[in-house]
């Protein structure tokens, strides 16, 4: 085994939030395995747990293989791709620089310990460990010009490309990886995808991309209502059986309540004759032997009753392990113009650099134009530039009198307290909580920190306000980063009913497919 977790307990502290109760599982130093679960379930948590960057509430947790985490940081070093590489597997570069110290100084000491550290650093892989890097990068789609530039010069994608391509690098570690396909564009999600496909090691992964899930993963941990299981089988297997038990426990669930329905109107047939019998036996010529009736038609009554309880508790004890999933409804506003928006020659540049060059773009009433391209080819600079906020040249046409609803790619409220920022904002708390319980966000959510909260539960909280009241355009910038599959499927459910009029900018080919009147590609 690679992981082993027995009987693992874990809550974070101030305010107190429990996350994992007494959970047991083993995963094997091959397996490539899928983290799966909604929002909030607890994903990220157990990466980190496994990692040792966590340490469990209760139980323990024992690793064969150095775990290395991918996780997603916004303090980007200014130090070369490289070196941020190599300070990602170890800590090489400081054994380095205590090997230069030591044989600096010369003593005998100095030379003694010189010669344990290097026997380390072999032992570590320290002399080959460039050269491995390289050449992972190089299958990432990473050149050495790449390699020598500054971390923080590269792309979103270049970044995450390059830690994932450092964590799976050394033969003794385990790579648990975070997302890793979060804002890639298509060719970079396929160049991970096919990475790991090829890898001969085992990994965690936690991703809502099915397409990752499906090319790569042979087994399953999923975090569920109920607990953790795992599948010894694809993500495809799991994912098709899991619909079908699903589809059964619905249909079984329907026709307990049909059963229960017919009961209850049963017994009350039988409650009011006995009733009506009772009050009768006065005029009776036998009074007793009425009496005896209207008692076994209670009994029969009350028998129905225990019936319809042991068929309601059957009914609830089903679908104990899935979250309900409710409809949601984005409203447009009426007296939208037939040209919504209209951009035209727009040209964007930072310095001498040209990130936008004459792009058009053209949102009628009830078109869903989508906008993908490339990491780095300007998609947010875009709405930034539809929005006031980036200078620009060429036309930007957007009525002031529009009610426009905004999602931005990063969440705007990831700090202090939701009910806090609801009220700022003038929001009806009630309207609000309703709309987040449709996202499976519930509880103490107002009143808990946000820094307590996933990615995903920030993005649903961004994207309630889109629901709350009508608008005549919708621009959404990467709203299903981050998103569970349950509510990826809402919201492409939610569009495709409502027929919103919406700018969206996303890189998953398969949401894509189901929602775009048009596709306009900056690449």
């Amino acid at each position: 085994m690679f992981v082993s977790a027995d009987r693992v307990s874990f809550a974070y502290d101030a305010p107190y939030v429990p996350v994992f109760t007494d959970i047991s599982f083993n995963v094997g130093p091959e397996w490539k395995t899928a983290v799966v679960g909604r929002n909030g379930r607890g994903k990220s948590t157990l990466l980190q747990l496994v990692a040792g960057t966590l340490r469990p509430s209760s139980g323990t947790i024992t690793q064969v293989q150095r775990p290395l985490l991918l996780a997603h940081t916004y303090a980007i070093p200014e130090t070369d791709t490289l070196s941020v590489m190599i300070d990602a597997v170890g800590p090489y570069r400081r054994m380095e620089e205590r090997m230069e110290a030591l044989l600096a100084d010369g003593s005998d000491q100095a030379l003694f310990d010189y010669a344990d550290i290097v026997d380390d650093y072999h032992r570590m892989g320290g002399y080959t460990l460039k050269a491995h890097l390289e050449e992972r990068a190089d299958v990432l789609g990473l050149g050495s010009g790449h390699l020598r530039r500054p971390f923080s010069t590269l792309s979103g994608g270049e970044r995450t490309r390059a830690l994932i391509a450092a964590v799976t690098t050394p033969d003794d570690g385990f790579a648990l990886l975070d997302e890793p396909t979060n804002h890639l564009d298509r060719d970079g999600r396929r160049l991970v995808r096919e990475y790991l496909t090829s890898l001969h090691k085992g990994f965690l992964v936690t991703s809502h991309d099915e397409d990752l899930l499906e090319a790569c993963c042979d087994h399953v941990l999923s975090i569920d209502a109920d607990g953790l299981h795992v599948k010894h089988a694809g993500y495809a297997v799991w994912r098709r059986e899991r619909t079908e038990q699903q589809a059964r426990e619905r249909r079984e669930q329907d026709n307990i309540r049909r059963e229960v329905r017919t009961l209850e109107q049963a017994a009350e047939r039988q409650r009011r004759w006995s009733a009506h019998t009772e009050r009768e036996k006065d005029s009776a010529a036998d009074s007793g032997f009425v009496s005896h009736k209207a008692a076994k038609m209670m009994k029969r009554a009350l028998h129905t009753e225990r019936r319809i309880d042991d068929a309601l508790h059957q009914a609830q004890s089903l679908l104990t392990s899935f979250d309900g999933v409710h409809a949601l409804q984005l409203r447009a506003a009426d007296g939208a113009p037939d040209v919504v928006l209209q951009v035209a020659d727009l040209t964007v540049r930072f310095g001498d650099v040209t990130v936008l060059d004459d792009c058009s773009v053209t949102v009628r009433r009830g078109e869903r134009v989508v906008v993908t391209g490339p990491n780095g080819c300007g998609k947010s600079t875009l709405v930034g530039a539809i929005l006031g906020e980036v200078a620009h040249d060429g036309v930007v046409a957007l009525p002031q009198w529009l009610r426009m609803v905004v999602v931005r790619q990063w969440p705007v409220w990831t700090s202090g307290v939701l009910r806090d920022h609801v009220r700022e904002a003038g929001i009806d708390e009630t309207r609000f909580r309703t709309v987040l319980a449709s996202f499976n966000v519930s509880g103490d959510v107002f009143d808990r920190p946000l820094e307590t909260f996933s990615f995903g539960q920030w993005k649903k909280i961004d994207l309630c306000r889109s629901f709350l009241d009508p608008a005549h355009l919708f621009i959404w910038d990467e709203p299903m980063n981050g998103m569970d599959v349950e509510t990826k499927e809402q919201l492409v459910e939610a569009i495709a009913r409502s027929s919103p009029t919406m700018l969206i900018i996303d890189h998953d080919r398969a949401v894509v497919e189901k929602i775009a009147t048009d596709v306009i590609d900056l690449g």
